[in-house]
């Protein structure tokens, strides 16, 4: 601590520009002055205590000049798919479409219904037709006499648009 305060003095008297002693004991620091965290900054005017803020913010610089334009980042993730919307109105009823040919007007089983696949005869409003498992469909004539191929073996004609059993 002795060579702490004799530096003190010799610094003191070289920053103030005096050379006798006498002008160094004036501003002498003393241990317990050092001890309570005074700090020496160039001369005796700026001996500051450690929890004193002396400091003065110098003058802003001039802004320097803008740098040049970066590099395109990574074009960034597709976000989640948004809620499902509402369900519209329904739309209007379509015209109603022509009348159509050959509508059936009923379908007849033959001697009723036997086991296995039964044939149908089939009325329309333009003729009579027939469904034969091993033919497929065929026009029936009137006053023509017809058997069924299925188990039934039925006979039957077409009398004035109704079907005759035989």
């Amino acid at each position: 601590m002795k060579k702490l305060l004799g530096l003190t003095l010799i610094t003191l008297t070289v920053g103030c520009g005096q050379s006798d002693l006498d002008s160094a004991e004036k501003y002498a620091v003393t241990r317990a002055e050092v001890a309570r965290n005074y700090v020496y900054t160039r001369g005796p005017e700026n001996i500051i205590h450690g929890d004193q803020d002396r400091s003065q913010d110098g003058v802003a610089g001039d802004t320097g000049a803008t740098g040049s334009q970066g590099e395109r980042g990574d074009t960034g993730a597709t976000g989640a798919t948004g809620t499902r919307g509402e369900s519209g109105d329904n739309g209007l009823d379509g015209l109603d479409g022509l009348d159509g040919t050959d509508g059936i007007l009923s379908v007849v089983d033959p001697c009723g219904d036997g086991q296995g696949p039964d044939e149908v005869v089939i009325f329309t409003d333009s003729g009579v037709l027939a469904w034969y498992k091993n033919v497929g469909l065929s026009v029936l004539v009137e006053n023509v006499t017809y058997r069924t191929t299925d188990k039934q073996k039925c006979i039957f004609r077409i009398e004035n648009g109704v079907l005759v059993e035989l």
